[in-house]
């Protein structure tokens, strides 16, 4: 039967150790002064030194332990040592250094808390003593083929989640995928960083950024280019309404886009956020297209269609032209059954003849997101006009770049305007899962692994991106998704069912520091519970009946094994920062600690954080991973 071990007894082998090595040296000292005969202080002599040596392995290994509780300093690993790590381990995803998390570890955890020993250790920064339970680490690896399965990185702000990205994306880009980084914060440095890691790897032309605060760096992108049929295009843009709106408005609004999208299409035109806006804000645009349909139907007919407007008495105008007597004739005649684009002019024709008032009040809640999409830079950004030959800005499609193994940063720079880095989120996500959707369906062999990592997923989530989690891994998308709190995604998606969704398709979970109760337990729930031994005491006292004033008691001390979970959910409340637990590889759990990228400056930098992290000297502060 195992025995929790009392943290004090980490130093008595020391002290045993100590007091031999000490009767050596006396009886040495006293032997060679002539102190001790020979015989006695030659026995006396080698018998402590082979105490000694018997001690040693363990109190060097209480000694071990005891600096490991008190914490590690934070370590570095250079890009060039990364990739030689990855050389070593193919097909595998680094995460750090640590070690397979056991019952054991969880009654050293108790044993610690409950000796008041975790309040001495414990600092600003977390308690270290979490992943200095166990002295032995190793690298931790996770299998490319499980990453498949989506990864959630949970953490608090400032906990390392970041970093982290950082670590994984430089994997990502340096095993040749199509890497696409969403982060609506717009981090300069992690944007510098995966800008570095193309250049280090020789190949800077698979770098492009986006940020709608810096238009003339940015590439350009229209989100509606990557679509299968005009119903997703709809049904895309119908998702940015605010989840609140009556679902009659919001299926009216998709209806109208429908409608309007597929006339567009079938008019030879490529659809843009400004060109569906202006469809929808104004009849006069409608009617526009739907004369452009009708001429297009006239050639192919050929049938003039200006014929029944000069026998009804009026005269032929492009502004005033009696699109009714038009519309009359394409349904009607013959010559125009079967043609392409008939069936879309006469369903254009009938959100031309609703009421405007009306069409306006039930589109009013779609308005204002096709406005912010397309007002100032952003709307030059990603509805760009590719009739302007002036513009040099390069223009991507998502689908392009998943073949062409490119690397995107997409800084949504939500501090600035938070709406329009949501919506444009949320359409870059569902365009993504439409080009899911297309290789999931119709290609014979998958493209480039496409690795794609959000950072503050809450921000952009929508549901296309749990389709995107469904079809991914058909497709060749693996998903890496941050968030700070489960809350956020509830919120976000309206409903704790559909976040609820988001989760359970996100098999391997990383959890840095969180603070959040129900994020916590959402994580511990995910754990099988462990049998763990703690101490037990039971006093008990009786008189005797015959001799009242005679009493008896007893008291017994000992170890009562119970069911206790994996990891206490307050422990990922003091998780120091770059430090984590994960369920990783169907069900197994770890204890893991990453190190920082180094580049120009990093050490630097960090200086401060290593610090905060290791309270004792660090000397230089740098710590190759093991």
């Amino acid at each position: 039967m195992r025995h929790l071990k009392n943290i004090w007894s980490f130093s008595l082998p020391a002290v045993l150790w100590l007091d031999a090595a000490a009767v050596f040296a006396e009886t040495s000292f006293s032997l060679g002064a002539g102190l001790l005969p020979d015989g006695a202080g030659k026995i006396m002599s080698a018998a402590s030194a082979a105490a000694a040596a018997c001690i040693f392995p363990f109190a060097w290994k209480r000694a071990r332990e005891r600096r490991a509780i008190r914490g590690r300093r934070l370590s570095f690993i250079k890009i060039r040592e990364l990739i030689g790590l990855m050389r070593s381990n193919p097909a595998q995803l680094w995460l750090g250094t640590g070690f397979e998390w056991k019952a054991v570890h969880t009654e050293r955890i108790m044993t610690i808390e409950r000796s008041g020993l975790g309040r001495r250790i414990r600092n600003s920064f977390g308690a270290p003593y979490l992943h200095g339970v166990e002295t032995d680490e190793r690298n931790i690896f996770l299998p490319f083929s499980h990453t498949s399965g989506h990864t959630l990185i949970l953490g608090t702000t400032g906990a390392g989640k970041t970093r982290f990205f950082e670590l994984l994306i430089t994997q990502a880009i340096v095993s040749g995928d199509t890497v696409i980084i969403i982060d609506p914060k717009g981090d300069r440095e992690l944007r510098d960083h995966a800008r570095e890691v193309t250049e280090l790897i020789g190949e800077p032309g698979r770098f492009a950024f986006f940020h709608p605060g810096f238009p003339r760096e940015s590439f350009r992108i229209n989100p509606l280019e990557d679509f299968s049929r005009s119903t997703e295009i709809a049904s895309r843009i119908a998702s940015l309404i605010p989840a609140g709106n009556n679902p009659a408005f919001k299926n009216y609004c998709e209806e109208a886009l429908d409608l309007v999208i597929e006339a567009l299409l079938a008019s030879g035109e490529r659809p843009t956020l400004k060109r569906v806006r202006d469809l929808i804000v104004s009849e006069d645009d409608r009617t526009r297209l739907f004369l452009d349909l009708a001429e297009r139907l006239s050639l192919d007919a050929h049938v003039p269609l200006s014929a029944p407007a000069m026998q009804s008495g009026q005269k032929q105008s492009r502004k005033a032209p009696d699109i009714s007597l038009i519309f009359s004739v394409i349904k009607k005649n013959p010559a125009f059954k079967g043609l392409r684009g008939r069936e879309e002019a006469i369903n254009l024709y009938s959100v031309l003849t609703r009421d405007p008032v009306h069409f306006e009040k039930m589109t009013a809640s779609l308005r204002p997101v096709l406005t912010i999409l397309t007002a100032g830079e952003l709307g030059g950004l990603i509805s760009p006009d590719y009739s302007d030959l002036s513009d040099d800005r390069e223009i991507l499609s998502l689908s392009s770049a998943s073949r062409g193994g490119r690397v995107l940063y997409f800084g949504l720079d939500s501090l600035t305007d938070s709406m329009a880095s949501a919506c444009f989120g949320s359409l870059l996500l569902a365009d993504l899962t439409a080009i899911a959707g297309e290789i999931y369906n119709y290609s014979g062999k998958k493209p480039c692994t496409i690795s794609l990592f959000v950072d503050e997923t809450a921000e952009v989530i929508n549901e296309p991106f749990i389709q995107l989690l469904n079809k991914g891994r058909g497709a060749g998308i693996r998903c890496f998704a941050a968030t700070q709190t489960v809350h956020d995604l509830e919120a976000r998606l309206g409903s704790a069912a559909k976040a609820g969704q988001v989760l359970g398709n996100l098999n391997n979970i990383i959890s840095l520091r969180v603070t959040d109760a129900e994020t916590q337990k959402f994580f511990t729930d995910t754990l099988p519970e462990v049998s763990v031994l703690v101490p037990s005491e039971s006093e008990s006292s009786q008189t005797s009946s015959e001799s009242p004033l005679t009493m008896s008691g007893s008291e017994s001390t000992g170890l009562q094994e119970t069911r206790e979970p994996a990891v206490p959910p307050a422990s990922l409340g003091s998780l120091p920062n770059f430090e984590y637990y994960a369920r990783i590889s169907g069900g197994m759990l770890v204890k893991g600690r990453f190190p920082l990228l180094a580049g120009d400056g990093a050490e630097k930098e960090s200086a401060g954080i290593i610090k905060g992290n290791n309270p004792r000297p660090a000397g230089d502060g740098k710590e190759k991973a093991r």
